[in-house]
């Protein structure tokens, strides 16, 4: 088997079929973060798990394009573990541990991504004879409830989000209905508690709940497909006192830009570029869009080339066409976007070269080299096997990852790309040149003195 041959086999076993084209559209780019509990409710002390998922701007699951490292607060003081979602997951699960009693309103941030959210109840494990401290706003503590506080049970409700902006044309909000005493103070109830539940413009599910007895807390979820203010109702046949919880559903109103690029870090080997998209957001960083006009976005750059100098963004779109950013040299380009109403925004996009996989690309070469020299000559030869070696499998990678046409016709172009983008196949690639250029070397030499290969080789 040629040389060639084997080196296409290793390729096929190595990458299987060849690279299809790597989509850059916006909707594969996270612009969101999504925070999910599992409970409703949960006890002091104990580990809470909380999932945060990452969102593209019409609500999809999308991976992360890079490792993504997510802040989570919580508006009761708790331990939380650090979250990190690596690139090419689309989400993480972390553990917290809250060390005070009430209702607990977490939020996930990170980077440009609009905010997650999520709301729990966190329930006392013993009774407490003291009311709980004040902690910035007054906020729910749950106990055990006592036979003083059992008469004066109420209804909570506490929505997730205040402000809901639509996703194709309808709100979503989530509450929590939760049973409070007098003092405001959580209570798990001794016996199974019906609450009955009504919107002025939604649409609630359910809307007859009933919480268990040793429970304190429900989730119920509200949609509407008309703007407004909304007030959120629950009643119990057990308790004199009405609950409500106002919500409003907000139109899109977009004043800010996002730049996002698909990919940030650009391999510099003139033909590979990156994507720039241009989303339309809100003063609370949710992406939305104009109903009734179009919008024009003027882009700059300080380093490389765009396609275009604007780019624009269709009425009832949240997107602009994609503009595409290129550059023969290596760099770091920051990209501007600005538009009249918006507050401008700026991203950078890196040009790197390939550092270490040129290094295995040599280091893979002075191993072809090796092997190309005769067994008992490859120590005599080994101060000219690293120098050449070194050199010729630099230069097939350079040329692999330039994509010279037929540099190594056992291999198709779209594989020899893909080889040139991680460390197995800067090896490979720099195996085959040290090899082939060491005997192309060779060769050369045979023919300008005359000799023999076995003369060269033994030389």
């Amino acid at each position: 088997m040629s040389s060639s041959s084997v080196v296409a086999a290793l390729a096929m076993v190595a990458f299987g079929m060849p690279a299809g084209e790597v989509s850059e559209q916006a909707y594969r780019v996270p612009v969101g973060i999504k925070l999910t509990v599992n409970s409703a409710e949960a006890r002091l002390g104990a580990r809470v798990p909380v999932v945060v998922s990452l969102r593209n701007f019409k609500g999809e699951v999308v991976s992360a394009t890079e490792r993504l490292d997510i802040a989570l607060e919580s508006s009761l003081p708790a331990k939380v573990e650090r979250i990190s979602i690596p690139q090419g997951r689309d989400s993480a699960t972390a553990t917290v541990i809250f060390e005070r009693a009430g209702i607990a309103k977490l939020k996930a941030t990170a980077g440009k991504l609009s905010p997650g959210y999520a709301v729990i109840s966190v329930t006392q494990q013993a009774a407490r004879r003291s009311p709980p401290p004040e902690f910035g706003l007054r906020l729910a503590a749950f106990r055990e409830p006592s036979p003083d506080a059992a008469s004066g049970l109420r209804i909570g409700l506490k929505a997730l989000a205040s402000k809901i902006v639509p996703r194709n044309r309808v709100w979503t909000a989530t509450v929590l209905v939760a049973v409070l005493n007098e003092q405001r103070e959580g209570v798990r109830v001794t016996e199974d508690l019906p609450i009955r539940l009504a919107s002025t413009l939604g649409t609630i599910d359910p809307e007859a709940l009933t919480i268990r007895k040793g429970e304190s807390a429900a989730f119920v979820h509200v949609t509407s497909t008309t703007p407004g203010t909304d007030t959120i109702s629950a009643l119990s046949p057990a308790i004199d006192e009405r609950a409500e919880e106002r919500i409003e559903y907000e139109q899109g109103r977009p004043s800010k830009l996002l730049i996002i690029s698909t990919p940030s870090e650009v391999v510099t080997n003139g033909r590979t570029s990156a994507s720039i998209t241009v989303l339309l957001r809100d003063e609370d960083d949710h992406v939305v869009s104009l109903p009734d006009r179009d919008t024009r976005i003027v882009l700059r750059t300080n380093f490389g080339t765009l396609s275009a100098a604007s780019a624009s963004v269709a009425r009832g779109r949240p997107d602009s066409e994609p503009i595409v950013l290129g550059s023969p040299r290596a760099g770091r380009a920051t990209i501007t976007a600005i538009a009249q109403g918006f507050t401008e925004d700026s991203e950078d996009v890196r040009f790197v070269l390939p550092f270490l996989l040129i290094g295995l690309a040599s280091l893979g070469g002075v191993g072809g080299a090796l092997l190309r020299a005769p067994k008992g000559r490859r120590r005599s030869q080994l101060g000219a096997s690293l120098a050449v070696g070194a050199f010729l499998g630099a230069v097939f990678f350079a040329l692999g990852m330039m994509g010279v046409p037929g540099m190594i016709p056992a291999i198709p172009v779209a594989t020899l790309e893909r080889l040139t983008l991680n460390e197995v196949g800067a090896c490979l690639l720099g195996i085959f040149g040290g090899y082939v250029g060491r005997r192309f070397l060779d060769d050369l030499l045979v023919k300008r003195g005359g000799g023999t290969r076995a003369g060269v080789a033994t030389a």
